[in-house]
């Protein structure tokens, strides 16, 4: 939208998540306090339970609005001493505390609803506020749609969570309007059994949001988009022989930290290398804002021993699952009476052995073609790569 676009570029950079979040928190505080306002003023006119209900989840969007607000400002403050990977994470923790005040708005609203269905009474329903739920539920779209375009700009997750939240509200004072209208052409007193529904909802909302908060903050998987962009980059070098070990850190929406082994030739200068991995990670940083450390490991192209065991093992696990996938083949202690063979295998999901049962068999199959060899491997179940397979 041209209108977030003019309104971003009137900051820094550095500052346009931060403004952003600011705007769309703004909005919300007093948009929902406007809609609090008056749906509470529509619940005690009509003695209905289910708007009062909606009323509270209005006000509880305030305080989410509120929170939104105070977790961007968090996480637009600057790395520090005792923060060296910056604030950006306060985010997540505003959405955390937000889905508890959720849960607690939405456990006492369905006590209140259940006492409702417990002793039903009548909604009187005005013309006026009739139109008030109407206006509420257009309100509530168009605000859904303006976080949806905030949110895009930015690649919030949380953005995206509030506008979904406020299209759900549409759908909650719909079933509002249609209770009330049952009621007033049938006499079914549905108030308290609507009331519980919504009460239900947010509480599942509250968990929902949870859930993400925490993922969040236990780090989650790269989007296989980024995973590809960075492999995008790694391919411009043909000097590199081949990647894997890919780790890629988040400490926020906007700060990563990724770490990868880069496969090159034996023969290569430790200064050429140097100067590879070096380019490498600042293509990192300038094209995707990611800090990447990069670790060089030399392959020996001309060695025929390494090159035959290299293509027999890669039969051999192939012969297990084409998924299978193995790096970082040395061959050391030639010399010695039992040489040893080093290599990370890729395990593909579904495999039903342990890492022991599964070193066993692969070492009971090498001893077939090298026999008086000490065998070492390490086993990667969780590998980053496996999304570009």
């Amino acid at each position: 939208m041209s209108w977030i676009k003019n309104f971003q570029d009137r900051y820094p950079k550095e500052k346009q998540r931060y403004k952003t979040g600011l705007l769309a928190g703004s909005i919300g505080v007093f948009s929902n306090l406007i809609l609090f306002i008056i749906k509470i003023i529509a619940g005690y006119s009509a003695q209905s339970i289910s708007i009062t209900a909606d009323a509270m989840n209005s006000l509880s969007d305030g305080v989410s609005s509120l929170l939104t607000i105070l977790g961007f400002y968090w996480a637009s403050k600057p790395a520090d001493k005792e923060h060296p990977y910056g604030h950006q994470r306060a985010e997540y923790i505003s959405g955390f505390v937000v889905a508890i005040i959720i849960i607690i708005i939405g456990f006492q609203f369905l006590s209140q609803s259940i006492m409702k269905i417990m002793n039903p009474s009548a909604v009187l329903l005005s013309p006026l506020i009739f139109w008030i739920l109407i206006f509420s539920a257009v309100f509530k779209l168009i605000q859904g749609w303006v976080y949806r375009q905030l949110a895009a700009s930015i690649q919030s997750n949380t953005l995206t969570a509030v506008s979904k939240d406020s299209f759900n509200d549409v759908l909650m004072t719909a079933s509002i309007i249609l209770s009330v209208l049952l009621e007033k052409w049938t006499g079914w007193h549905l108030d308290g059994y609507v009331g519980s529904l919504i009460a239900v909802y947010i509480i599942y909302s509250g968990f929902e949001s949870i859930q993400f908060a925490i993922s969040d903050l236990l780090g989650e998987r790269p989007h296989p988009e980024l995973t590809q962009q960075m492999v995008a980059i790694l391919e411009r070098y043909p000097k590199v022989l081949d990647y894997h070990d890919l780790d890629v850190h988040k400490y926020g929406p906007d700060t990563f930290h990724a770490s990868i082994h880069l496969e090159v030739d034996a023969k290569m200068s430790l200064v050429h290398a140097h100067r590879l991995s070096s380019k490498i990670e600042r293509d990192f940083l300038e094209e995707l804002q990611i800090k990447l450390v990069s670790h060089v490991d030399p392959v020996q192209l001309d060695d025929p021993l390494v090159t035959r065991l290299h293509y027999k093992i890669k039969k051999l696990l192939r012969s297990y699952d084409e998924d299978y996938r193995f790096h970082d083949l040395h061959l050391l202690d030639r010399d010695k009476k039992e040489p040893r063979i080093i290599f990370d295998v890729v395990v593909p999901e579904g495999e039903s052995l342990n890492n022991d049962q599964l070193y066993g068999k692969i070492v009971k199959d090498i001893h077939t073609f090298a026999p008086d060899t000490k065998v070492e491997i390490n086993f990667d179940r969780v590998y980053l790569l496996k999304d570009l397979d």
